[in-house]
């Protein structure tokens, strides 16, 4: 009566290609074959045999993070491999963006190992992920950069998608000056005044005064919106108007003082 064992039962392997084997004892005359249904395991050694032999095989790599196992089959005797799953590693379409200030949408694609999973942080609130917050195996992460017009500066965050930094880099918009008049007038005698002036965050002004009757009290020069004060004296040695601009920035602030 034929019997056959092994030595050993089973074998274990990390995710590399790898190469085994075992023997199969059974008495003189006994004939014996090898039964594999796995794509992944290889018998090296032939399939079919006579008496005691050992039987060699060999292990392809596993490309997934997954493990697996499969069965050499002598007879009624099981001859198990268990193969590690591939270690997950992760890896970005881009590493960074640049865009301008009006802001856009972009996708990210995010290559991964079978069966490994991934999320995304996102620590801003001017980039919104639209979809592909997490996943499993690769994959993509679709984004919106909203528009950065509020402000001349400009802003950098890293949104880390699957442990890899994806650095965001957007532009301020240019400046811009809004005075809140474009002239005054006043009468003959001393007096005092003042302009609004209307920018972007970050934005620098300065004022040019060409005219010794009017005085910059404040704000001969400024960071952001702020105002210009200044002072007017008397015209009271004519009865001729007399009128200077206040160049604010770019915008022309014209002063109109009375005859006496």
């Amino acid at each position: 009566l034929c019997s056959y064992v092994l030595g050993p039962t089973g074998a274990s392997f990390d995710c590399a290609t790898n190469n085994g084997n075992f023997s199969v004892t059974t008495p003189v005359g006994c004939t014996w074959s090898v039964a594999n249904t796995s794509s992944w395991l290889n018998v090296t050694s032939g399939l079919n045999y006579s008496n005691s032999a050992t039987v060699t095989y060999s292990v392809a790599t596993n490309p997934t993070s997954i493990a697996r196992s499969a069965v050499l089959a002598i007879g009624t005797q099981n001859f198990t491999v268990t193969q590690g799953g591939t270690p997950c590693s992760y890896a970005l379409g881009a590493t960074s963006l640049a865009c301008n200030y009006p802001g856009t949408n972009g996708t990210v694609s995010v290559t991964a190992v079978q069966g490994c999973t991934w999320s995304v942080v996102n620590p801003s609130a001017w980039i919104t992920i639209n979809s592909g917050l997490s996943g499993s195996n690769s994959g993509s992460v679709n984004y919106t950069i909203a528009a950065n017009n509020a402000s001349s500066v400009g802003r950098t965050s890293v949104v880390v998608i699957a442990t890899l930094p994806f650095t965001v880099t957007q532009t301020g918009a240019p400046c811009t000056y809004t005075l809140g008049a474009s002239s005054a007038t006043y009468p003959y005698g001393a007096t005092n005044g003042s302009v609004s002036l209307t920018t972007l965050l970050g934005c620098t002004w300065s004022v040019v005064n060409t005219s010794s009757w009017i005085t910059v009290t404040s704000g001969l020069s400024g960071t952001n919106s702020g105002s210009v004060a200044y002072s007017l004296s008397a015209n009271n040695q004519s009865i001729a108007e007399r009128s200077a601009v206040l160049m604010i920035d770019s915008q022309p602030y014209t002063i109109t003082q009375q005859g006496a």
